[in-house]
């Protein structure tokens, strides 16, 4: 019925470890610290996990920006992890600017 590949098995393995990582904080920093902040960092730690980006040398194929960057910067002799950051710095800081204005309108709503 599907014809996948394994690199679409490993994406969606990514996808759904990434999906349980993200609930498990959410619950656990949902009843230390309230819903916000438990849905910002869940949020934000699932991006982290599964923003892809191009892989050096291999046309065509991606992976997580995390594991590029770590892998570029301290296993590779001649890395450039340049990219891989970039990708992880736009989506973290673009998340939360969203993240942050969704939280101030909806609370600016309840007090409506």
């Amino acid at each position: 019925m599907f014809d996948l590949s394994a690199y679409q098995i490993s994406w969606a393995f990514l996808f759904l470890g990434a999906l349980i990582v993200s609930l498990v904080i959410y619950y656990w920093l949902r009843r230390s610290f309230g819903v916000f902040v438990g849905v910002f960092c869940s949020v934000i730690l699932f991006v982290f996990l599964v923003a892809p980006a191009p892989v050096p040398n291999y046309e065509g194929f991606y992976a997580p920006a995390c594991f590029i960057y770590v892998f570029e910067t301290f296993f590779q002799i001649q890395g450039a992890p340049a990219l891989s950051g970039k990708i992880l710095l736009f989506s973290m800081s673009a998340l939360t600017v969203l993240l942050l204005a969704g939280g101030y309108f909806f609370r600016a709503k309840e007090r409506e």
